[in-house]
């Protein structure tokens, strides 16, 4: 919670008009937080708890700032939606993978420094060649599902 309060104080920072739709899930007091912290008049804050529309969401954004949980990086790949992934912390060893994956990839960039996040956030927003060389990367990487390769697992490890 602490984090995402100071994501959105960085995002502040953007010198451009933005909407930012900040998803505070079941996380109450995250959202009082988020909801009396002062904003830029630049900046439009949108605060929503849990939704079951997260795909939705996706397909109407430009970018997305997310930590490096697996759920909502490969539900952003599946949607195409170019990616900040938090790795400003110390990532969780079950999460490390994720970090590695879209890096080694070219599907994201990862954030190191929290400074970083407005200059990357705008430039995402602000350079259509960047943002199109993103988009590409994430359009022509190969998204198996795993309802379409769960059989084939079973029949390697049964051998039948």
């Amino acid at each position: 919670a602490k984090r995402a309060l100071r994501f959105v104080r960085m995002l502040d920072r953007i010198e451009l008009p933005v909407n930012l739709l900040i998803g505070t899930g079941r996380n109450k007091k995250l959202y009082d937080q988020l909801a009396a912290l002062p904003s830029m008049p630049h900046v439009k804050r949108h605060i929503m708890g849990h939704t079951e529309r997260i795909d939705e969401l996706m397909g109407a954004a430009d970018l997305l700032v997310t930590k490096s949980g697996p759920g909502t990086i490969f539900e952003a790949l599946h949607s195409e939606l170019p990616m900040i992934v938090d790795a400003t912390t110390r990532v969780i060893r079950w999460e490390a993978m994720n970090i590695s994956f879209v890096e080694e990839h070219d599907l994201a960039v990862v954030l190191r420094r929290l400074d970083d996040l407005p200059h990357l956030a705008c430039r995402y927003l602000c350079d259509d060649a960047y943002r199109d060389e993103r988009r590409r990367a994430l359009r022509a990487f190969d998204k198996r599902l795993f309802l379409d390769e769960f059989p084939a697992l079973v029949r390697d490890i049964t051998g039948g």
